[in-house]
Parts: structure tokens; C-alpha cells; sequence
């Protein structure tokens, strides 16, 4: 049995791989034994290690500043200990921290890193670190609303369309922008521009993403990034409305049309027939015409001629440039006449239940009658009826009351009162 063991080592030693790992497995335990004992201390670099700015209850706050730029700086620290301590540090065992003791107006400063361990039982010396100052920029954080402008300089509408005004579709359709109070002041408020760099030919509102470029006083593209700016809205996109062009007639209507009257056999003409719009596609596609207003007959004189302002509805644009047409009738077969209506002729209408009412007015004088030779011969005062509508009268109890008179020729076709006129009516309960 000894003898078996002895030859079996023997052969083990004789195996040059066998001794190889041997030798490295010594090597190794050797080194072990050295580290722990002979020289158990060594010295290491933690690097990245971050460093805070502590504002907090500093004067600095207490004036309103904050760290606009430098605040995410790290910095290396040396370390000396045990082996399997030091082994394990990482950059969370560290506090690095700069106190902004002498800040109190906006500015860049060099601030001292104070370095602590964050678990002071580990037996390790911090023995220094690098860089040993920051330098911090300080300022106060404001905030602006800017009114956004929107720009497509290469879409291009089809024939027959024309392009709209870009619009900046956010919703509020205004932007904050939050960072250092300096460079927030030097923005262009005129100058925030959302862009869209897309180039086709379109015959229909395109709505599409676009960029936000914000601009300096002195017309510079300004990064948000490098200015330290926080934005309200990080989407932006600018819709490109799409008008058709079109040419619409210029109408208007009647009001108070008489009896007998036949609007169709008024002779007039406008300065202007027509006018040339463009709008929506949806919008205009089944427009036929385009009412500028009304011609009332209570104004109705001879040489009768009358200004309107010529207004688009919403999303319109006039490409004519056209403000105001004017219209003027041919009354060279009118005629006019004065009547007056008495007392007994002025009747009242929707008395308010509970009241009593009558005419104070004795005659309203100097009636202004519009009509052809042929329809006032023998027109008189019996023709004329003033009639008095209270169902629009504001009435506060007893008293006397100036109402307007509706002029009317009930037996007479073809013939009108011109002017406004009114009457005095008492009213009691």
C-alpha cells in the first residue's frame, strides 16, 4: 500500500502539467499572503464622481439664483486602504459637494469641492481629488410666453390654388420658454418661428411636424439646448391652408318692401359686379354669390345710392383688394310727395296685458311719400295708417312713452313712407 501511494505522487510530479498548475496555484497563494499581510494598503482612483451645487438655503437662492450652467460636473478622487475595501468603491460612496457661500448676484464663479465618504464606518483615507474647484454660472431662471409664427418656404400649391398664410398649430398657439433670465431677455419676441422644411405641391390644407426656431434681438438662431431653455411644448406643426380662387357675384337684398313693388323692375348699378376671393375648398366649392348687405326702403329717396363695405367671411382673402362697391338706383320715374297721418289714423298694436294705452300725438307732419306720378295722384292723408307696436317697448308702469311708427298705405300699392318717425303714447293700468 505505501508503495502505491509513494509511486502514484511519484507519477503526479512527473507530469510537467501538473506542475505547471501547481506552480501557478503557489504563485497565486503566495501573492494572497503578501497582500494581506506584507502589504496590505493600497491606493486607487475613483473617477466620475458627480458633484452637487447645494443652493438650497443659501444666499443665493434667498436672491432668486440658480445654476443655469456647470452643474453636472464630476470630478476623480484618490483613495488609500485595505485592498478589499478600496476593491469595492464606487462613485456612490462619495459625496462631493460645492457650496456657493460667496454667490449673490448672477455670474460665473469658482466654487470648493468638499468631499466626504457617505458611509464614514469603511476604512478608507480619501486623500484627494480632482479638479479641486468648479466653476459654476449662476442667474435667475425666468419665463416668457411667445406668440409662435409659422413659415413653409418650399410647399407649393397646384394652378388655380393659392397658399394660404402658414399657421403654428399648438395648442395654446403660444410657447413658455422657462431658463437663465439673460438669455431669455435676449429673445426676439417676434422671432419664434416654427419651420417646416417640406417640399410638394399640394391642393389641400397640409398639416405637417415642423421645427421650433427661436431667434436672438439681433436676429441669431438661438440652440435651446446650449442656452439652457425648457419649452412648454416639445411638438410643434404648422398647417398650410389651401384656398381656391374663385369670382363671386356681388348681391344685396331688400328690406320693407312696399306692397305693389316689384324689386325686379328697380334699375341700379354697382361699382363693382363682382369680386375675386379665394378660401377653403370645402368652404367656397358651393358658393354662388356673395351678399355685400341690404337696401332698406324707409331710406329709399330719390337719387337713392348707397356705400357697402365689402366683408369676407373667415378664412377668406380678397385677392381683388375690393373694400367698398357702391350702388345707385335710377328713380328718373319716381316721384315724391309730403301727406301727414292724424290722430285717428295712428293705431296701436300689442298693448301688454294689464295696461291700457292711447295716442298723446295729434298728427305726425311732413310724411315723406316715394311712389310714380301715376300712384300718388289723389294720395292723401286717409290713405296714410301709422301703425304703433308696443310688443317691443320697454314698459316700467304708468307714464309716457316715444315709440317708432311703422308708415303704411293699406288701399295703396306701389308706394312708400322715407324717413324715420315716431309718436307719443301714455300708458296706464
Amino acid at each position: 500500500m505505501k508503495w502505491f501511494k509513494g509511486n502514484w505522487i511519484s507519477r503526479l510530479f512527473d507530469n510537467d502539467f501538473f506542475v505547471k498548475i501547481l506552480s501557478v496555484l503557489a504563485a497565486v497563494i503566495g501573492w494572497f499572503l503578501v497582500a494581506l499581510i506584507v502589504n496590505p494598503n493600497v491606493e486607487a482612483t475613483i473617477h466620475n464622481v458627480p458633484v452637487r451645487v447645494a443652493v438650497e438655503q443659501s444666499t443665493a437662492q434667498q436672491m432668486g439664483l440658480d445654476v443655469v450652467e456647470g452643474g453636472d460636473q464630476t470630478i476623480s478622487i484618490s483613495v488609500k486602504g485595505k485592498r478589499y475595501q478600496v476593491g469595492t468603491l464606487t462613485a456612490d460612496d462619495f459625496s462631493a459637494v460645492a457650496y456657493p457661500t460667496s454667490v449673490s448676484t448672477a455670474g460665473e464663479y469658482e466654487l470648493e469641492v468638499v468631499v466626504q465618504k457617505v458611509d464614514t464606518t469603511r476604512e478608507f483615507e480619501i486623500l484627494s481629488w480632482n479638479p479641486g474647484k468648479v466653476t459654476v454660472r449662476f442667474d435667475r431662471i425666468a419665463s416668457k410666453t411667445f406668440d409662435l409664427t409659422a413659415e413653409a418656404p418650399n410647399v407649393k400649391v397646384a394652378e388655380g390654388y393659392i397658399k394660404g398664410d402658414p399657421v403654428a398649430t399648438v395648442s395654446p398657439k403660444q410657447v413658455t420658454i422657462t431658463g437663465p433670465e439673460q438669455n431669455v431677455n435676449q429673445i426676439d419676441k417676434n422671432r419664434c418661428v416654427v419651420r417646416t422644411d417640406v417640399s410638394e405641391e399640394i391642393s389641400s390644407t397640409l398639416t405637417t411636424k415642423g421645427t421650433l426656431e427661436i431667434y436672438d434681438v439681433d436676429g441669431r438662431l438661438m440652440d435651446p439646448e446650449e442656452n439652457k431653455f425648457t419649452l412648454s411644448s416639445k411638438e410643434f406643426s404648422v398647417t398650410i391652408p389651401v384656398l381656391k380662387q374663385k369670382v363671386l357675384p356681388l348681391t344685396f337684398d331688400y328690406l320693407n318692401v312696399p306692397s305693389g313693388v316689384s324689386t325686379a323692375d328697380l334699375k341700379f348699378n354697382m361699382s363693382s359686379a363682382s369680386i375675386q376671393v379665394a378660401a377653403p375648398v370645402e368652404v367656397i366649392e358651393n358658393m354662388t354669390e356673395l351678399k355685400v348687405g341690404y337696401v332698406d326702403f324707409k331710406q329709399f329717396d330719390l337719387n337713392y345710392g348707397k356705400d357697402f363695405e365689402v366683408e369676407l367671411p373667415t378664412g377668406f382673402k380678397n385677392i381683388t383688394n375690393l373694400t367698398k362697391v357702391t350702388v345707385t338706383f335710377d328713380t328718373s320715374n319716381l316721384t315724391s310727395k309730403n301727406t301727414w297721418i292724424s290722430n285717428s289714423n295712428l293705431k296701436l298694436a300689442n298693448i301688454p296685458a294689464g295696461y291700457n294705452a292711447r295716442v298723446v300725438t295729434r298728427t305726425i307732419n311732413s310724411v315723406k311719400v316715394i311712389g310714380s306720378p301715376t300712384d300718388l295722384v289723389g294720395i292723401s292723408s286717409q290713405d296714410v295708417v301709422g301703425e304703433i307696436d308696443l310688443m317691443n317697448t320697454d314698459i316700467k308702469g304708468k307714464g309716457q312713452y316715444t315709440v317708432p311708427v311703422t308708415v303704411k298705405f293699406p288701399s295703396k300699392n306701389g308706394v312708400w313712407a322715407v324717413g324715420e318717425y315716431t309718436a307719443v303714447v301714455y300708458v296706464w293700468q
